[in-house]
């Protein structure tokens, strides 16, 4: 019995496929309108889609703009004030005399609070960066009244050791309550010297740190 199966694969394949033919046979069977829609529904719908959402995406507002009635540049103020406001009440003309003037009025109100550090962990990120863990207690607080009579007491002692309004001095402290402090320290220097009540212009230095987290930088 002759393995037909066999003799039909030996046999090599010497007829040409021509691909127009093969076109115009699947044109004949499918129909040109059913292939262009197939071609439409495969390209146009999936670009369309994808333009929708990029649309919606722009289209989210992280602002939104409202109306407001009125004519254009028509302003709503104190009819008693005809100009804008140069200081906050008659007298307080500089930062000086201005905190002066607060701490006389709220002596016994609360003006500056501070921690204090109880306990520090070292700890050790996912990145193996070590950095410390500070455990603070309860806020300490220093009333206005406190805090000009410290000014006070360190402005005088600035004065008798020389310092005067051409004297340049540099802040280097924390973010703290000693910082404000004694910068409030040198307007009162000024306010106390310079009869003109000119401001002493003050330089802050803040602290940056390696990638080590040790160097310090200036």
């Amino acid at each position: 019995m002759k393995n037909t199966n066999a003799t039909t694969l030996a046999k090599p394949l010497t007829k040409k496929v021509d691909f127009s033919d093969y076109l115009s046979s699947f044109m004949k069977s499918y129909g040109t309108s059913r292939i262009v829609g197939a071609v439409v529904a495969a390209v146009v719908v999936p670009v369309l889609f994808s333009s929708i959402l990029m649309g919606k995406k722009n289209g989210k507002k992280r602002g939104v703009p409202i109306e407001v009635g009125g004519e254009a540049g028509y302003a709503v103020r104190n009819a008693r004030m005809h100009e804008l406001a140069q200081f906050p009440w008659e007298g307080a003309t500089t930062i000086a005399a201005l905190f002066e003037q607060c701490c006389e009025k709220y002596s016994r109100n609360p003006c500056l609070g501070t921690r204090k550090v109880i306990k520090k962990d070292v700890v050790t990120a996912s990145d193996g960066r070590r950095f410390e863990k500070l455990h603070l207690g309860d806020y300490e607080w220093q009333t206005y009244g406190q805090v000009y009579q410290r000014a006070c007491h360190f402005a005088s002692g600035l004065v008798n050791f020389g310092h005067n309004v051409v004297t340049r001095v540099v802040i280097f402290s924390e973010t703290q309550a000693e910082w404000q402090i004694t910068f409030q320290i040198f307007q009162i220097i000024v306010a106390a010297i310079n009869k003109r009540k000119m401001e002493l212009p003050a330089v802050g230095s803040s602290l940056s740190f390696g990638e080590d987290g040790k160097k310090m930088k200036f």
